[in-house]
């Protein structure tokens, strides 16, 4: 999932009797160098698996007082004249529309008062003897001190604490115990009323009284942000209980339901795209009040929050978090998609279960798929500006999602290793193209179940969001301003 940096454009600054490359000067004519097939869309970032070198009309962004305007109202360095403005780096003049979305949608986190913990400095306490490296399964979420790669979109429960950033999955959700707890690499190495003494301290707005960040359902996300991997925004909803060395970063809202939403905004990918191209690569606690965020009585509320909680509350520890954000609506929810196979979306009680959180691979990413498409409708993102992101700024997902595949059990196959499915094999990802090829004549990969389905994320988008988008427009015409 690591890979060489993305490759920014270049600024051409000419000197005396310097000319532009001639397919630049093509390009800024508007014209199309010799082999170039319109049919294949506008560049990205990378095309038939090597970097996207390819000339295009697109790629020539012209950068004037408006535009850096725009783009200043983005980064919101509003303390600055437009003509000092930070400069982005969109690959193609098709990212404009996204950008003037999020750029135009002027609702903050920090509107909201967020209650926000680094946790533990990890060094620090190590030194202050409060924490000691012992890599265990304590069986109780307030033993836990978590580890960045631990949170995994919108999955609090990802990968073990001491598991390599390139193995291909995590943990097994499908035969993962109910009751079950994360691993910990670091255990509380003093008396609980020292420990839990050094904890932050949130105002519980209910009550109005001062309560330590581990007693709050919180977001945690990872703190690092690398703009060259599959996603570089890893947020996710944990319990009560665990504390988390500074690498993390947790929060919490005035409520569960706040909380829960801010976390589905935050597994999105105009979020992500939000986080790439305003440059951050440590989101701590300013960074992350900018982020773009609305309150929980919007009309895709609800949508947002099923999907939501049924990727995050994975154990019996959210049972109480499930009860307190349960909106009778879900129940005339649907999936916005057709996913062959695959069971109701709103085939969930008000009592958390064991089938309550979705497990399978295809499940999962299913209701991500829709997320995306559902945060760009209520950011005012149309589908092909969310297309476009897409394809310039997540190469790795892009190239990714073209040799994925699920079978009728919901699990994946795919043709690169770094993110081959939980129970893939090997030589699984060749035998499907050959039971493919052979019409269903050959053997299926072990262990995997016909009939197989593709992916085709784009034509998923757009179906998604044109769903979304009618049920916003359908809940105004009725008269919901919101």
């Amino acid at each position: 999932m690591s890979g060489a940096s993305l490759p920014r454009p270049r600024e051409w600054t000419l000197t005396d009797g310097e000319e532009l490359p001639k397919s630049l000067v093509l390009a800024d004519r508007g014209e199309l160098p010799e082999g170039w097939d319109r049919k294949s869309g506008t560049p990205g970032v990378r095309y038939m698996g090597d970097w996207d070198s390819r000339p295009h009309p697109a790629r020539v962004i012209r950068v004037d007082e408006e535009t850096l305007d725009l783009w200043q109202r983005l980064t919101g360095d509003d303390d600055a004249p437009v003509s000092q403005a930070r400069l982005l780096s969109p690959v193609s003049t098709e990212e404009q529309e996204a950008i003037k979305a999020l750029a135009s949608y002027s609702t903050r986190l920090g509107s909201f008062a967020p209650q926000i913990s680094r946790g533990y400095d990890e060094s620090l306490a190590k030194k202050e003897g409060l924490i000691k490296y012992n890599l265990s399964h304590p069986g109780d979420w307030s033993e836990v001190v978590l580890k960045g790669i631990q949170i995994g979109l919108a999955n609090p429960m990802f990968k073990s604490p001491n598991a390599n950033s390139n193995d291909a999955f995590g943990l097994d959700l499908v035969s993962m115990p109910a009751d079950a707890t994360p691993e910990t690499e670091y255990q509380r190495a003093v008396d609980v009323s020292r420990y839990e003494a050094t904890q932050d301290q949130w105002i519980d707005r209910r009550s109005g009284t001062a309560q330590r960040y581990t007693e709050f359902y919180r977001m945690a996300w990872r703190r690092q942000i690398a703009p060259n991997t599959e996603r570089s925004l890893y947020a996710a909803i944990i319990p009560p209980g665990p504390a988390h060395v500074h690498l993390v970063h947790s929060m919490a809202l005035a409520d569960n339901r706040s909380t829960a939403l801010a976390s589905g905004f935050w597994c999105s990918l105009p979020l992500d795209y939000f986080v790439r191209i305003t440059g951050k690569n440590d989101l701590q606690t300013t960074g992350a009040k900018t982020l773009p965020f609305s309150s929980p009585d919007h009309q895709l509320a609800p949508a947002l929050l099923l999907r939501t909680m049924r990727l995050n509350c994975l154990t019996t520890a959210y049972a109480d978090m499930w009860v307190d954000v349960y909106d009778e609506a879900w129940q005339e929810d649907s999936w916005a998609c057709h996913w062959k196979g695959l069971p109701p979306l709103a085939a969930v009680g008000q009592t958390w279960e064991r089938s309550t959180p979705l497990r399978t691979e295809r499940a999962r990413r299913s209701a991500l798929v829709e997320i995306d498409a559902l945060v760009a409708v209520w950011l005012g993102m149309d589908a092909d500006a969310l297309i476009a992101i897409y394809r310039a700024a997540f190469p790795v997902l892009n190239r990714y999602e073209q040799t994925t595949w699920f079978d009728a059990n919901g699990w994946k196959l795919t043709g690169y290793h770094r993110t081959y499915g939980q129970i893939q094999q090997k030589s699984s990802y060749d035998e499907l193209l050959a039971y493919n090829e052979s019409d269903g004549a050959a053997r299926p990969p072990d262990g995997y179940t016909p009939p197989f389905y593709e992916t085709d994320r784009e034509a998923e988008y757009r179906q998604a969001h044109a769903v979304f988008s009618e049920r916003l427009r359908k809940a105004r015409e009725e008269g919901d301003p919101r």
